[in-house]
């Protein structure tokens, strides 16, 4: 079985038309499980691919300097791969079947 468990935070910024102007949205792998090559995106549905302000769309994966983010071609809604590799953002060092983790139940991610 390839599981994934992510906890998530969204934070969107209104204006006084009550319409989203800025979304940040907030990843961190609570668990993973499984040996494939799994990929995690995000879909934003109803948004058009091409309402995306792609000079404003960045990744940020920890200390690093956050990269540009581009919407997935061929794609007519937003669509966003965050991590095409799961298992080699996700690396415990260990080999099967110790190569897995899940954060203690209780702690918060």
């Amino acid at each position: 079985m390839n599981n994934l468990v992510m906890a998530y935070r969204v934070v969107e910024i209104l204006n006084a038309h009550n319409e989203v102007t800025d979304l940040k949205l907030i990843y961190e792998i609570a668990a993973r499980g499984g040996t494939a090559q799994t990929a995690f995106g995000i879909h934003l549905p109803g948004i058009e691919r091409g309402l995306i302000d792609t000079a404003a769309t960045t990744l940020s994966i920890g200390d690093q300097a956050p990269v540009g983010l581009p919407a997935e071609s061929g794609q007519r809604e937003a669509v966003f791969v965050l991590a095409p590799k799961l298992p080699d953002l996700a690396k415990t060092g260990q080999r099967w079947p110790c190569s897995f983790f899940t954060l203690p139940a209780g702690l918060p991610p």
